[in-house]
């Protein structure tokens, strides 16, 4: 019985740790790092090596100092592992975690405003992220084609 356990347990924790292949839509600037899956209503928080994405932002741009509010928003594809449910980045905001292992943009930059950033999403769930400047659109005209461009 022991045996059956533990070799349920090592199966789990495997599947757990595989890396997993997503598109969809990042959001990013002070204090936000949201990510949203392109199937998915899900926003969540968004981890690890994303240098690649962020580097093209410059950093007064994301301290606040040019702008009050710095906010961006692009498409990415991203590799890495999904976290179990529980509470994740700025202030505890998020129910998941996503770690990236590797991050490309494959859309255009786009600069946002504490009045368009909900605008990055396609829909956001009925519990907000107000910390992220999001509040839920549930889907309206928000999507692909140059979403929340000012």
């Amino acid at each position: 019985m022991r045996l059956v356990a533990a070799a349920a347990i090592v199966v789990v924790a495997l599947a757990c740790a595989r890396s997993t292949h997503l598109h969809g839509r990042y959001l990013f600037g002070f204090e936000a790092s949201a990510f949203q899956p392109a199937d998915s209503c899900e926003v969540w928080f968004l981890s690890g090596n994303l240098g690649s994405v962020r580097s093209r932002v410059a950093p007064a741009d994301l301290s606040g100092q040019n702008a009050p509010y710095p906010r961006f928003c692009t498409d990415i594809d991203v590799e890495g592992r999904l976290s179990p449910t529980g509470t994740y980045g700025h202030l505890g905001g998020y129910s998941r975690e996503f770690t990236a292992e590797r991050a490309r943009e494959v859309g255009p930059m786009r600069r946002l405003t504490e009045h368009t950033a909900h605008h990055c999403f396609r829909c956001v769930p009925d519990a907000t992220l107000p910390h992220a400047g999001l509040r839920p659109n549930k889907g309206a005209a928000a999507d692909t084609a140059g979403a929340g461009s000012p």
